[in-house]
């Protein structure tokens, strides 16, 4: 269901273009990583019309560096980038552009999620949200545009604890 399935406790990958990735159920990926990957790292990678960018959990952080992901989404349920649980999203110099088929362009379920000096655009894209900050938490963005498009299906540029069973209650929220 992807070109890499990372279940490693450490991963980094640097300088790959991956495009096209498509499944029969729709969710396929250009990195799935799963919930025992402690550091998960990217940097330099081009992730082009699949139906997901990254997706999945990890034990510890992610990050996001000088990277561009492009047409991502499918049928309503993929995203430029969704992680559904870390201890930190980090993402940086980073374009996520494009995402189509109702899907958000960046969505986390990360205790903490930083976005610096990125750009998370819509443009013609047929997108659901620039970010979906589900959970709730700690969410910083600096340095970094965010745009919705005239063909986005939600009018909310960012969603921040929007699913009330997924917000972490324990959680410091700023």
């Amino acid at each position: 269901k992807a070109a890499f399935v990372i279940s490693a406790r450490q991963f980094e990958l640097r300088g790959v273009l991956i495009r096209d990735i498509k499944v029969r159920d729709r969710n396929g990926a250009c990195l799935r990583v799963e919930p025992k990957t402690v550091t998960f790292r990217v940097n330099n990678i081009i992730c082009q019309n699949s139906e997901n960018g990254i997706i999945g959990s990890a034990a510890g952080a992610v990050f996001v560096d000088s990277s561009l992901f492009s047409g991502a989404g499918a049928g309503g349920r993929a995203h430029g980038i969704y992680i559904n649980s870390a201890k930190e999203l980090i993402i940086r110099n980073t374009i996520f552009h494009s995402t189509k088929g109702q899907g958000h362009t960046v969505k986390s379920g990360a205790a903490r999620t930083i976005i610096q000096n990125s750009v998370l655009a819509a443009l013609n894209g047929e997108n659901s949200r620039a970010l979906d900050f589900y959970g709730g938490g700690t969410l910083i963005v600096t340095g970094s545009v965010l745009q919705q498009g005239p063909n986005s299906e939600n009018h909310d540029l960012i969603a921040l604890a929007r699913e009330s069973r997924r917000v972490k209650l324990s959680a410091e929220h700023i």
